[in-house]
């Protein structure tokens, strides 16, 4: 069964004064602060040196054996007004996620929607497919 439903699971992690905080909240909160840093990186003129080095790209993971992008092309976010939406999403929608089955499997869950989109664009670069196809 996937969902691990017991009190000490499904419980916030801590509290911000009302605010109940979640690891769907502090993964929200890592994002946010990673959207400052690559915003940073790009006010200096470091953003094309970043998105090539930690933005996944199945030639590098192929070529170069850069096989880091598989989890850090999730953190790489420029300066976006959509993206506060996303975060708000992920805080709320997360939460209730997280609530419902479990922080475990919630964080496996986040785990296997991360990884997984990276592995099969490698996957189909090695059978020859373009990405763009795919």
């Amino acid at each position: 069964m996937i969902a691990d439903r017991n009190s000490g699971n499904t419980s916030p992690l801590t509290w911000v004064g009302n605010f109940p905080v979640y690891a769907s909240t502090v993964l929200a909160a890592v994002h946010a602060a990673m959207m400052v840093v690559t915003a940073l990186f790009m006010a200096f003129g470091a953003g094309t040196w970043i998105l090539a080095t930690f933005g996944f790209s199945s030639s590098r993971v192929l070529g170069s054996f850069a096989v880091w992008q598989f989890a850090t092309y999730a953190f790489i976010h420029p300066p976006d007004l959509w993206f506060l939406l996303e975060i708000y999403l992920l805080v709320v929608f997360g939460k209730e996620i997280e609530s419902f089955l479990g922080r475990s499997a919630f964080l496996k869950l986040y785990a296997m929607l991360l990884l997984l989109p990276p592995l099969v664009l490698t996957a189909a670069a090695l059978a020859g497919f373009p990405s763009i196809y795919v």
